[in-house]
């Protein structure tokens, strides 16, 4: 179900526009009937002011709240509800008839809470066999500066700006009891009782240039650096990037681009589950990525019933820390908990995709194999 709305004041010069959405799977589960039914449920609302304060400078302010629950009793119970709030503003400023700056200013709020219980029954009775509840949070200030300058009808030069302040809080307990019938009554063979409470905070320092050049007129390149420093790791990364782009048809464009990218360990992700206290350096997450495409088709503002294909051809090399997973042996059957493999590897893959425009909307087929 969704719903918009949006128009014009003060003569034109500003806009808004307002928007909500809301899932209906729960309504879909009561309707069916079904003995106890999940109870998932999903909304979110959008909102957008525009305003043109003068020649070319344009300010804007956006917000964005989402929430996504779910509840399911059988046996126990699980309930989830995780809540993103963001509110963000910017500022477009001309310098020079060449050169513009971007302000952005955000705010973001993030929170994830889970709770849960696993029975199991004994002389018809049911006791708790597992109880967890973990509660996170995150909070985000950030201010960014972006700076445009074309230089020429055939360069321009891209940089930015960016310092982020961070604080997360963790509140973790799971209690486990392992109970038996022993001589006609329950005893408790064995309990765990883990707990992990953590404010993390710091901050995240951002900079990047790029030179985009067109050589010729069919042929667009870009070659750029991005650093940024993490003081809950203390360390700072540089990561190279380049990408090409060869409109070879009227309709025909052939990519290639390649590139370091480090994944840095996000203060929100610490494995307090598994006793994790510490933050993993960004080297462990570092890969190189290799990838070209050719894009052929209909453009966006082609007449309605234009086809646009897509093939890519990708190879990722992953220095120490891939992103699949291996179960870690627990203490029982069944309690291991799912580890990223910090094995090296590589990643290759193609994919392919079919896009087709409607009067107003584009259908989409896509198909990729990795390995």
């Amino acid at each position: 179900m969704r719903a918009r709305t949006e128009g014009t004041f003060a003569g034109g010069r500003g806009s808004w526009l307002a928007s909500g959405r809301r899932g209906y799977l729960d309504v879909l589960f009561k309707l069916l009937r079904e003995t106890n039914p999940p109870d998932p449920s999903y909304s979110d609302v959008f909102g957008k002011v525009q305003y043109q304060l003068g020649h070319g400078h344009v300010a804007t302010i956006e917000g964005l709240v989402a929430s996504d629950r779910l509840s399911l009793e059988d046996g126990g119970f699980i309930r989830s509800n995780y809540g993103n709030r963001y509110l963000w503003g910017m500022l477009r400023t001309p310098i020079t008839a060449r050169a513009f700056a971007t302000t952005m200013v955000s705010f973001s709020n993030l929170s994830w809470n889970r709770d849960g219980v696993d029975e199991q029954r004994l002389l018809s009775q049911p006791f708790e066999r597992v109880r967890i509840a973990d509660r996170r949070t995150l909070n985000v200030s950030s201010l960014k500066q972006h700076l445009t300058v074309d230089i020429s009808d055939r360069v321009s030069l891209f940089g930015g700006l960016e310092m982020r302040g961070e604080m997360a809080a963790y509140a973790y307990s799971r209690v486990e009891k392992e109970r038996a019938m022993v001589s006609r009554a329950v005893v408790v063979l064995d309990s765990t009782n883990v707990s992990a409470t953590l404010h993390p905070h710091g901050t995240r320092a951002s900079g990047y240039v790029s030179l985009r050049l067109r050589p010729t007129s069919p042929v667009t390149t870009e070659l750029g650096v991005r650093a940024d420093r993490h003081t809950w790791t203390d360390q700072l990364t540089v990561a190279p990037r380049a990408n090409v782009a060869w409109n070879i048809g009227a309709r025909t464009i052939l990519r290639g681009a390649w590139g370091h990218y480090y994944q840095a360990h996000a203060l929100q992700d610490l494995s307090v589950v598994d006793g994790d206290t510490a933050f993993v350096r960004a080297e462990t997450g570092r890969t190189s990525r290799a990838r070209c495409g050719v894009r052929r088709g209909a453009r966006m503002d082609d007449a309605p019933g234009g086809i646009r294909t897509t093939h890519h051809i990708a190879a990722r090399q992953i220095c120490q820390r891939g992103r699949h997973a291996r179960r870690v042996p627990g203490k029982r059957a069944g309690s291991g908990a799912f580890r990223p493999d910090k094995r090296p590897g590589a990643r290759r893959g193609t994919a392919r995709a079919l896009r087709r425009r409607w009067p107003y909307s584009w259908w989409c087929r896509a198909r990729a194999l990795t390995r």
